[in-house]
């Protein structure tokens, strides 16, 4: 199963990147079925049923980036790369561009 992993810088205090990854999540509920869960700082994705059957995946919130990992089934193997391009551009539309620390 191909993981996609990869760590976003942000600059948000730590309530709003929250807000930011649960708001991301529940589009994700909505469009794709999608359950989600909040253990700590890491939200937890899992899809049961529908288009992202198999999906699952965690968004761990720290203070000064966001780090992202998904486990996609077979069936979505030929989408990966669409998969990290338009998480790319969802973070970069709702984090704001890449900060300079």
């Amino acid at each position: 199963m191909p993981t996609i992993t990869f760590t976003r810088p942000h600059s948000l205090d730590p309530s709003c990147a929250r807000e930011t990854a649960e708001s991301i999540a529940r589009r994700f509920e909505e469009r794709f079925e999608v359950s989600w869960r909040w253990e700590g700082d890491a939200l937890h994705l899992t899809a049961d049923r529908g288009k992202a059957r198999g999906t699952s995946g965690s968004v761990v919130v720290r203070e000064r980036f966001i780090d992202v990992t998904l486990h996609l089934p077979l069936h979505l193997r030929p989408l990966r790369s669409l998969v990290v391009a338009e998480l790319s551009r969802r973070l970069e539309r709702v984090l704001g561009p890449v900060p300079s620390y």
